[in-house]
């Protein structure tokens, strides 16, 4: 028989046997994000099974957190677990030799030198992720890039239809369409 992600989610936390299917169903996904990035940063010491078990651990922790009550499919809030958990699990690999500066209390000359140079770390990862966005968001119609905005914002479906004056059905349409589009623009940029 055959389950949707939705039915799964629930069945998990009584029956370790979907997790595992779960886990089968979005193996070629892991697989996929894995290479992507592996051939996005060659010689940077990436090994794609590393990459694909942290996205098996991700999946766990979406199933734990995921709230079907948040209008929200379970697909894409795993695809929003799994890139931001990959993105970082590839930066600390990446700029591995920067963490062991930053851990290092003994090359700095007091605490708030260390501080100010771990948070410059975590800006630059920080801003290097939103100009992604805005990349992205640059990318679409206006009409798109104003409703992902505003979703991206925390608006509900309905807060997005009743300000940008048209159907809730027009919103969701457009927001299934930006998905499409954001996984495609993240996995192969």
């Amino acid at each position: 028989m055959e389950y949707n992600d939705y039915e799964l989610v629930y069945i998990v936390k009584e029956n370790e046997e979907a997790l595992e299917y779960l886990l089968k169903k979005y193996e070629p996904l892991f697989k996929k994000l894995a290479y992507s990035f592996v051939f996005k940063y060659p010689n940077r010491g990436l090994d794609a099974e590393d990459i694909v078990q942290q996205c098996r651990i991700i999946l766990c922790k979406t199933v734990d957190m995921y709230n079907p009550h948040n209008d929200v499919l379970f697909y894409s809030f795993l695809m929003v677990c799994l890139r931001r958990g990959v993105i970082n699990y590839v930066n600390r690999n990446i700029y591995k030799h920067n963490q062991y500066n930053y851990m290092d209390f003994e090359a700095y000359d007091n605490l708030d030198e260390f501080i100010d140079s771990y948070d410059a770390y975590n800006n630059y990862v920080d801003y290097e992720m939103q100009t992604s966005i805005i990349n992205f968001k640059n990318s679409l119609t206006s009409l798109d890039a104003q409703i992902f905005e505003l979703r991206y914002n925390g608006f509900s479906y309905k807060d997005i239809a009743s300000l940008l004056d048209i159907e809730v059905k027009k919103v969701d349409n457009v927001l299934l369409k930006v998905r499409k589009k954001l996984e495609k623009y993240f996995l192969f940029s």
